[in-house]
Parts: C-alpha cells; sequence; structure tokens
C-alpha cells in the first residue's frame, strides 16, 4: 500500500515574472478560490467534496488541483485554465501525493510502503497530463535541467561505500543511474559510516554528491560530480580540508 503524509497548504502565487496584480489558489474547507491580487477579485472557485486533503498552486496559465483520499490512499489530480477555470485535464493516481511544478513539468511526490518506506516521484506533462516518468526516488538536487534522485533503500542504510542515484533529465524526459562506490584508502583499512554523525553521511549540491565516512586514517570526504555522469574519477580528500 502506499502514502503520503501533507502538510497544510497555504496560498501559493504564480511563479512566473508577470506584473501585479498576480494570482493565488486558496484552499478553505473543502472549496478553491482563485483570486487576483491585490484587490482581491475572485475569478472562480470549486468545491471538492469528501477530500481528506486538497493541494491547489498555480503554474503559469494553469491551476493544479490535488484531492487527497486516504483510505484507501488515493488522489484525483485535476489542471484547469487559470482565468476561466475550464477544466484542462485529469488524472487518477493510486496513491495520496503531494504536487509542485518544476521545468515546466508536474511533479508528484508519494511514499511507497511495505517493509520499508521509501519515497518516488510520478512526473506529469503539464500540456495532458501524460506521466513521463515514475521515479522511485528522493529529489535531493537540481541545475539546470536536470534533477539528482537518491534511491532510497536500493542497499542497506549502513552499507559503508556504495551509493544509488538517478540523473533526469527534463528536457530529453530521460533518466541516468549512477551508482558510485567509496573505495578504501591506501593504508587506511575498512571503510565505515560514522553511526554519531548521520547528517554528514551525503551532502548534495547543485553540481556535487559529497560522502563523509571514517577508517584507521581518520575522516575523508568522496566528493562525486553529479552533472558529469560519464566522469567515474571522484575528487578524495580529508575531511578536515574544506573545499
Amino acid at each position: 500500500m502506499r502514502t503520503v503524509l501533507l502538510a497544510a497548504f497555504a496560498a501559493v502565487p504564480m511563479c512566473s515574472a508577470a506584473k501585479e496584480p498576480s494570482v493565488v489558489a486558496e484552499v478553505q474547507l473543502s472549496t478553491v478560490t482563485v483570486r487576483q491580487r491585490p484587490k482581491g477579485n475572485i475569478l472562480w472557485q470549486k468545491t471538492l467534496d469528501g477530500a481528506d486533503n486538497i493541494q491547489a498552486l498555480v503554474a503559469g496559465d494553469q491551476v493544479l488541483m490535488v484531492d487527497n483520499r486516504f483510505g484507501p490512499p488515493r488522489a484525483e489530480v485535476s489542471v484547469y485554465a487559470l482565468l476561466s477555470g475550464t477544466q484542462l485535464w485529469t488524472k487518477k493516481v493510486d496513491s495520496s501525493v503531494y504536487a509542485e511544478t518544476r521545468l515546466n513539468k508536474y511533479f508528484l511526490s508519494y511514499t511507497v510502503t511495505g517493509a520499508s518506506s521509501s519515497s518516488a516521484t510520478l512526473i506529469l506533462n503539464k500540456a495532458d497530463g501524460a506521466a513521463l516518468q515514475d521515479i522511485p526516488g528522493k529529489r535531493v538536487a537540481e541545475a539546470q535541467n536536470k534533477l539528482l534522485f537518491w534511491l532510497e533503500n536500493t542497499v542497506d542504510g549502513y552499507e559503508p561505500t556504495r551509493l544509488n542515484y538517478v540523473v533526469y533529465d527534463a528536457g530529453a524526459n530521460e533518466r541516468t543511474p549512477l551508482n558510485y562506490l567509496i573505495r578504501q584508502r591506501s593504508g587506511c583499512g575498512e571503510v565505515v559510516k560514522d553511526t554519531l554523525r548521520p547528517q554528514n553521511w551525503e551532502r548534495f549540491t547543485n553540481h556535487y554528491v559529497s560522502a563523509t565516512r571514517k577508517d584507521d586514517c581518520g575522516a575523508f570526504v568522496t566528493r562525486f560530480d553529479w552533472m558529469q555522469p560519464g566522469n567515474a574519477k571522484p575528487l578524495v580528500y580529508p575531511q578536515s580540508e574544506k573545499r
């Protein structure tokens, strides 16, 4: 069974360079109100009866609404024209989801439950709601038109040397697996994770995955360039060196 916990939704302003008045979608109880700012003129409203959780967001010339039901988990995702409220498309999903708009696409994140929980992301075409990708991972970094997803639970959480990721190229709608290996340093013994500092195990930027590990010689960092998937040679340096 798939489930996801959603945070309370606040009104989201239109993420574009358009001049005021902007448009917001506000959720109150089971009703979504789309209004202009700053005067607050109501453009249109939509009531979603029976929803357990409603999310609404403005994305360019569209409004996306998510009608989440929790028993069993499922969602209906609908997209409307920003100014008229005309429904453009709708899609049913066998999970409750949390929606975002990025790189001119809709990203629906959800949680897969079973022996252990993990994150996944369904990517939809904004124009017609067609499913472009379903990536079994958690988004951890973004640069240009590429996103990095961490593949949770593909290895044991305390396994110190293997790192599994996927790079999604939104422009080409292609994904590339990245399977990194942290190697032992010469004469320094076994590589382990510092179980007292799990927050330091991996750090992500818009260019690098930096994994901190320990061995008999001390703490060290192995840095991989995820923006260059063909470049398999990482940079290795002592943690005391700030780079």
